[in-house]
Order: structure tokens, then C-alpha cells, then sequence
């Protein structure tokens, strides 16, 4: 990305130019995703962070979460009171999973499961024949 900078040379009494190449990392956007930062910017863009928090604040989930004294809240953005923390009953069930892996080679397992799926081929060809007549 190039800047360019100008201003008058106190020297001179005339124009003066400075390029500066800034490097700037590059990342794919989603034109839609683009569209979208454009309009939330030309609405939002020249407000300050505090006019922000307060601007955000107003909504319907935001009151909702303040209410509750829930400030860490994952908030349902359709309007709806904020949604529970799963942390816990995540974490219980990851402990759960620890202490009982799966087994290395479960009885009646994929081997077993594609035998039967090859037994039973033809007789699943003929119900559907049958069902395409009627």
C-alpha cells in the first residue's frame, strides 16, 4: 500500500510530496462480508468507542444481558434473552469422554456393518422395484 503525504515546504514555499510503502498484510474478504463493513462504517464510522458501547447497550440483548448482570454472555443477536454458557457442561463432558475413550475395535463395527449392507443389496433393489411399479 502506498500513503502519500503532502504538505508545503517551508524552504521553498512550494508543494512537497513523501511517499511512505506500508506493508500491509493481505487477506481474502467476501464481497458480501465487504458490503456490509461498508455500510456499518458509513453509518457508525466517525462515532467514538464510548458513543459505541452506549450505542450498543440500547439493544434488546444488551439490556437483556445487563439485567441478568451476565456481562460475559453470548448474546442471541435475533433478540432473545442471552444464551446459556455450555462451559460447564462442556467441560464435564470432555472430563467424561477422558475417562471412557472409545474402543480401539468395537464389536459389530464397520466390518460387520458393510457385510450386511452387501447382504441385503438385493432384497433392498427388489422393494424398490416394487415401489416404483405401484
Amino acid at each position: 500500500m502506498i500513503l502519500l503525504d503532502e504538505g508545503p515546504d517551508p524552504f521553498a514555499g512550494r508543494r512537497e510530496w513523501a511517499i511512505h510503502l506500508v506493508d500491509v498484510p493481505r487477506t481474502a474478504v467476501n464481497v458480501e462480508f465487504a458490503m456490509i463493513m461498508q455500510a456499518v462504517l458509513a453509518d457508525y464510522g466517525r462515532l467514538s468507542a464510548g458513543q459505541l458501547c452506549d450505542l450498543t447497550c440500547q439493544t434488546l440483548p444488551m439490556r437483556e444481558a445487563s439485567r441478568q448482570r451476565r456481562a460475559d454472555a453470548r448474546l442471541d443477536l435475533a433478540g432473545g434473552p442471552p444464551l446459556p454458557d455450555l462451559g460447564s457442561g462442556l467441560a464435564a463432558l470432555r472430563r467424561w469422554a477422558e475417562r471412557n475413550p472409545l474402543p480401539e475395535d468395537e464389536p459389530g463395527g464397520i466390518e460387520d456393518l458393510t457385510e450386511e449392507i452387501r447382504h441385503l443389496a438385493e432384497h433392498r433393489a427388489e422393494a424398490i422395484r416394487r415401489l416404483l411399479e405401484e
